[in-house]
């Protein structure tokens, strides 16, 4: 599984839990364009695509709906604790633990002298703690129900990788080691930014060209 041809539009961190069985029927024609000659292609064959604007939002969530909306529709407003992740103390209350994710700055809606972030969350109780910005960063981790994209990786008790945390996140150099047939520890180079439970972890070759595997940060 490679890295599309546009860095901005590559898909290859969204399709790691694919299988080899899996891509083998897959084609990806666009693979070696960007967005550009895509464009260029629809405008020439008068595709109504061709003047479509980007996504930028959940996919099927279309105005004047957003997401908070959709997620209050569906979960309803329910007030729950801000609290502070260093020494507990309530600062605050929200109106559902499903409007933040880790990381976020705005709408806590609390003064301090500095800006706080969401260092974690509690859905199950309904809470969410928060702090400043040093708090969020980390440079190790725990990765669950891997996905091998080259097996010869999966043989290897420890191995080096170029790291993807998040979608539009840049790859990290990483040093990986196997705990268990599909789990994996990362001890990244560098300290990163919010490093989020519940989503992907990508793991490229050392030239950033192709996936090595991938799983979900625990």
């Amino acid at each position: 599984l490679y890295r599309g041809e546009d860095p901005k539009k590559d898909q290859s961190y969204m399709l790691f839990a694919l299988t080899q069985k899996q891509l083998s029927k897959t084609l990806f024609p666009l693979g070696n364009m960007d967005k550009t000659k895509v464009k260029e292609i629809a405008r020439n064959n008068q595709l109504v695509s061709a003047n479509s604007k980007e996504s930028q939002d959940v996919c099927f969530i279309c105005p004047p709906e957003t997401t908070q909306s959709y997620l209050l529709s569906k979960f309803g407003e329910k007030n729950g604790e801000i609290i502070d992740y260093k020494t507990g103390k309530v600062l605050g209350i929200h109106k559902g633990a499903f409007n933040f994710t880790i990381g976020q700055r705005k709408g806590i809606g609390i003064a301090a002298s500095e800006p706080l972030y969401v260092i974690s969350t509690d859905p199950d109780e309904n809470k969410i703690y928060v702090g400043f910005k040093d708090l969020l960063s980390s440079q190790e981790f725990d990765v669950e129900n891997v996905n091998w994209q080259q097996q010869e990786y999966a043989d290897m008790q420890e191995f080096s990788a170029m790291t993807k945390i998040r979608y539009n996140s840049a790859a990290k150099e990483a040093i990986i080691i196997k705990t268990g047939k599909n789990s994996l520890h990362v001890k990244l180079k560098e300290p990163q930014f919010a490093i989020t439970p519940g989503q992907a972890a990508v793991f490229y070759d050392m030239n950033n060209e192709y996936v090595l595997c991938g799983g979900w940060i625990k």
